[in-house]
C-alpha cells in the first residue's frame, strides 16, 4: 500500500506525455483515414447548380458532384452509387426511413444515421430533426430565402416616365454641374465687362449682380434642355468653359435619350406587394417548403403560411394562384429558371431568412470530409466552380424590359470629370487673362500720366499766352473806349465851335452890311464918336474891319472849319503792331478811331 501513491504518480507522468503525442499523430492522420475506403454514397437529384442529371453524357453534374469527385482522389477512397441504375435514385432509400418520414431527404439522412449508407449527395437544409438523426459535414454554402411572386404587366405612369432614365443622384448631379457652369460663366464675364468704377447705391449693385449671375445660370439650364450652349462668350477662357460645358450637354442629352427610349417601350411589371410585411398584413397565402415552417412561424407568427415537402408543387401552386407568394431558396428559383421555366416569378424585397447547406455523412468519415471540403471552400474552388455552373444554364431569355436600368453617376462619371478638367483649365486661362489685363491696365496709366504731364504743361503755357492775348485784348478795349469819348469829346467842341463862328458869320455879315450902307448912303454923315484910349484905346474902328478881313477871306476860313470837320467824321482810330514787341498801341497825331486788331 505504501508503494501505492507512487505508481499513481508515475502512471499520470506517462498518461501526460502519452496522450499529447497521440493526439497530435491522430490530427496528422486525418486526410488519410479514408485512404483504400470504400464509401457508399447516393445522390439526390434536384435539377439545380447543386446537382443534376446529364442526359447526354449519362453522368451527374453539378457542383456537389465534382467536389467529392476532387475529395475522393485527395484522400484516396472510392465510391458507390447506390442509386445506380435505377429511373429514381431516391428510390434507393430504405422503405422503412420513406415511411418514418415524408420528406426523402429526411429519410435520407435516417438511412445516414442507421449506417446503410454513408454519404447523402444532395442539397440538404440543416434543421434540429435532422441533426437529431445523423452528423453533418461542414457547411459549404448558405442558402437565402426569398419570398416570390408573380408579376404582370402594368399600366405605364406617363407623369415619372420623363425621370426614368436617370436615377436621383444623377438629376442632382446634373443640376448642381449646370449652376456650376452658370456661376464660372457669370464669373469670367463679369470681370471681362467690368471697365469702369460703379458708382450706384450698393443695393442697386448687389441686384444687378445676382440678377447678372441668374441670367448665366438660367442659360445654363437653358443650354441643356435645347442641346447646346445658350450664350455667346467673348473671351477665351469663357469659350474654353463653353467647349467642356457642350461635351458635357452631348453626352448627357445621348444618354437621357437611349435609356428614355428603352423605358418608353418597356413593359412595367407590378406586384402584388413589395415586401414581406406588406404581404403578411394583406393576409397572403404563403406556400413554403415544410422544412423552413417553423423558422417562418417564428420569424412571422401572424403569417398564413402553406408548408409542403413537394417544392415543384409548390411552384405550380403560386402560379395558379392557389397561393399567394411562395417562399424557398433562390437556389431552386434559379435552376428553374435556368431551364426556361417560371419566368414570372419575381423575388420581394431582401432574404426572408437564411440555412445552411449542408450533407449526412457517417461518424467515421466525418473529419476527413469537413477536413477537405473547409480547404475547397477556403481557396475558392467551390465557388468558382457555382460560377461556371450558372454560366452553363440558359435561363431565361432577358428581355430588353428586365435589363432596363436607369443610369447613375458611375455610368457617366467620365463626361462630368472631363468637363471639370476643362473647366479648371478655363480658370486658369482666366487666371491669365486678369493678369494680363491689369499689367496693361497699369502701363496704360503710367503712360497717360506722363502724357498728362506734358498737356499740363502744355496748357499751362498756351493758358499764359491765352491770358496775354485777353489782357492785350481788354488793353487795347480800354483805350478805343477812351479814344472813342475823347474823339466825342472834341466832335462836340467842334460842333459847338461851328455853330458859334456860323453864328458869329452870320452876326458880323450883319453888321457889315448894315456898316457898308451907312458908310455908302449918300448924304449920310458918320456921327462923330468920341474915341477915347480910355475907353477903346489906341485901336482905330477900321482895324476891326480889317482885322475881320474881307468878305472872301472870311468865308474862306470858314469852309476850312467845315472840311476839317467832316474829315473828322470818316476816319478811326487803328492799332499796329510793332515788330519789338508783340503788341503795341499808336495813335496817330489826328484823332481818329481805332480799331481792334489781336
Amino acid at each position: 500500500m505504501a508503494d501505492l501513491p507512487f505508481l499513481v504518480a508515475v502512471c499520470t507522468v506517462c498518461a501526460l506525455a502519452i496522450f499529447p503525442t497521440a493526439g497530435a499523430v491522430n490530427s496528422t492522420k486525418i486526410p488519410d483515414l479514408l485512404r483504400n475506403q470504400t464509401l457508399r454514397i447516393i445522390y439526390m437529384d434536384e435539377e439545380n447548380s447543386h446537382i443534376y442529371w446529364n442526359n447526354k453524357t449519362k453522368v451527374w453534374g453539378g457542383v456537389l458532384p465534382q467536389v467529392y469527385e476532387m475529395i475522393a482522389e485527395m484522400a484516396g477512397f472510392t465510391m458507390i452509387d447506390v442509386g445506380a441504375g435505377l429511373d429514381n435514385s431516391q428510390m434507393a432509400i430504405s422503405q422503412g426511413s420513406r415511411n418514418e418520414h415524408e420528406s426523402t431527404f429526411t429519410a435520407c439522412v435516417a438511412d445516414v444515421g442507421k449506417g446503410i449508407l454513408d454519404v447523402c449527395v444532395g442539397n440538404f437544409w440543416e434543421t434540429p430533426l435532422r441533426r437529431g438523426l445523423a452528423s453533418f459535414v461542414t457547411p459549404f454554402a448558405v442558402e437565402n430565402f426569398f419570398c416570390m411572386v408573380v408579376s404582370r404587366p402594368a399600366s405605364p405612369d406617363l407623369l415619372s416616365n420623363a425621370f426614368l432614365p436617370f436615377d436621383l443622384y444623377l438629376w442632382l448631379l446634373l443640376c448642381a454641374a449646370m449652376v456650376f457652369q452658370g456661376f464660372l460663366q457669370w464669373l469670367l464675364e463679369y470681370k471681362e465687362k467690368k471697365k469702369k468704377k460703379k458708382t450706384r447705391p450698393l443695393r442697386k449693385r448687389v441686384i444687378k449682380m445676382f440678377s447678372s449671375m441668374f441670367e448665366h445660370v438660367h442659360s445654363g439650364f437653358l443650354g441643356f434642355v435645347s442641346g447646346g450652349p445658350a450664350y455667346e462668350s467673348r473671351s477665351v477662357s469663357s469659350r474654353l468653359l463653353i467647349l467642356g460645358y457642350g461635351f458635357l450637354i452631348v453626352v448627357i442629352i445621348s444618354s437621357y435619350t437611349a435609356n428614355l427610349a428603352a423605358f418608353l417601350t418597356k413593359k412595367e411589371k407590378s406586384v402584388p406587394f413589395s415586401t414581406m410585411e406588406e404581404g403578411v398584413k394583406k393576409g397572403v397565402l404563403f406556400c413554403c417548403d415544410a422544412v423552413a415552417l417553423s423558422t417562418l412561424e417564428s420569424l412571422y407568427p401572424s403569417g398564413r403560411f402553406k408548408p409542403s415537402y413537394d417544392t415543384e408543387a409548390n411552384f405550380q401552386a403560386v402560379l395558379s394562384g392557389d397561393c399567394g407568394a411562395l417562399i424557398t431558396s433562390y437556389a431552386g428559383l434559379e435552376s428553374r429558371q435556368g431551364g426556361g421555366q417560371y419566368c414570372n416569378l419575381v423575388t420581394v424585397d431582401t432574404p426572408v431568412s437564411q440555412m445552411m447547406d449542408v450533407q449526412p455523412v457517417a461518424e467515421w468519415i466525418n473529419p476527413t470530409l469537413s477536413f477537405y471540403l473547409s480547404g475547397l471552400r477556403a481557396d475558392g474552388t467551390i465557388a468558382r466552380l457555382f460560377e461556371e455552373e450558372k454560366a452553363k444554364m440558359q435561363g431565361c431569355e432577358k428581355s430588353q424590359d428586365e435589363e432596363t436600368d436607369k443610369l447613375t453617376i458611375k455610368n457617366l462619371a467620365s463626361a462630368f470629370i472631363i468637363f471639370m478638367i476643362i473647366a479648371g483649365m478655363a480658370v486658369f486661362v482666366w487666371v491669365i487673362e486678369t493678369y494680363c489685363r491689369h499689367k496693361r491696365i497699369k502701363e496704360k496709366a503710367a503712360a497717360g500720366l506722363s502724357k498728362s504731364n506734358t498737356s499740363v504743361d502744355a496748357s499751362i503755357t498756351s493758358m499764359s499766352e491765352r491770358e496775354q492775348k485777353m489782357n492785350v485784348e481788354r488793353i487795347v478795349a480800354t483805350a478805343n473806349d477812351r479814344v472813342e469819348q475823347q474823339f466825342e469829346a472834341l466832335v462836340r467842341k467842334l460842333e459847338h465851335l461851328e455853330t458859334s463862328l456860323l453864328e458869329q458869320k452870320r452876326q458880323t455879315e450883319h453888321h457889315y452890311q448894315e456898316s457898308m450902307s451907312l458908310l455908302n448912303s449918300p448924304g449920310h454923315v458918320v456921327p462923330q464918336m468920341n474915341w477915347s484910349p480910355a475907353t477903346f484905346g489906341e485901336v482905330d474902328p477900321k482895324d476891326i474891319v480889317a482885322v475881320l478881313g474881307n468878305e472872301s477871306q472870311r468865308e474862306k476860313k470858314i469852309d476850312q472849319i467845315i472840311d476839317m470837320l467832316s474829315g473828322l467824321e470818316q476816319t478811326r482810330p487803328a492799332v499796329t503792331p510793332r515788330p519789338s514787341t508783340p503788341y503795341q498801341i499808336v495813335v496817330p497825331a489826328t484823332p481818329v478811331l481805332m480799331e481792334r486788331t489781336i
